[in-house]
C-alpha cells in the first residue's frame, strides 16, 4: 500500500495512530530515555528504520516528534545514513547523530508533514475558518489540541490563531 493511501485510511482517526502508520511502513517505534536536549532519532534497523522518541517528554511532543521522524523516513530515506537526531528546535546537526545531509529545508518538510498528519486540514477546516475570522477561543483550541493529541501551541499554529 502506498504512503498516501495508508495515511488516507487513517484520516478520520483522532488522534492519528503514528506508531501504527510507522509500523505499516516498516518502521519500529520505541520510547526510551535520551539526553534532555534530544527529542528523538531515526536510525536504520533490520532493513527498515527505528523511530525512537525521548520517553521523558510530554505525550503530545512524543507524537509530534514521531510524526516528524516519519516524515524524514518518507521524504529523506536516502539521506538518513547512520541516523538523524532531533533537538527541541528541529534543526539539522542536533543530538548525537550529526547528519549534515539533512538541511533546514528537510527539517521544514518533515515538520510540515508532521503537522498535516496529526492535524489534517480537512478535519480542521471549520475551526481554521473561524480562526481566520478571529472568532475561535482558547477553550476550543485546547479542546481541539486534546482531541488531536497535540500541544495547544501546535494547534494554534496550525489554525493560524
Amino acid at each position: 500500500m502506498g504512503v498516501l493511501a495508508l495515511i488516507d485510511r487513517y484520516a478520520g482517526v483522532t488522534p492519528t495512530p503514528v506508531a501504527a502508520i510507522a509500523a505499516e511502513l516498516g518502521a519500529t517505534f520505541v520510547e526510551r530515555e535520551m539526553p534532555a536536549h534530544v527529542l528523538g532519532q531515526i536510525t536504520p534497523k533490520d532493513g527498515g528504520f527505528e523511530i525512537a522518541v525521548n520517553a521523558a517528554t510530554a505525550a503530545e511532543r512524543r507524537r509530534f516528534t514521531a510524526a516528524h521522524l516519519l516524515g524524514h523516513m518518507i521524504y529523506h530515506r536516502d539521506l538518513i545514513g547512520d541516523g538523524v537526531s532531533e533537538t527541541h528546535a528541529y534543526r539539522p546537526g542536533g543530538g548525537h547523530l550529526q547528519n549534515r545531509a539533512i538541511t533546514i529545508s528537510h527539517e521544514r518538510q518533515a515538520t510540515t508533514f508532521a503537522a498535516n498528519l496529526l492535524m489534517p486540514a480537512k478535519a480542521l477546516a471549520d475551526a481554521a475558518s473561524r480562526a481566520a475570522e478571529g472568532v475561535i477561543d482558547q477553550a476550543e483550541v485546547a479542546a481541539l489540541a486534546k482531541r488531536f493529541g497535540v500541544t495547544e501551541s501546535a494547534m494554534r499554529i496550525r489554525l493560524g490563531a
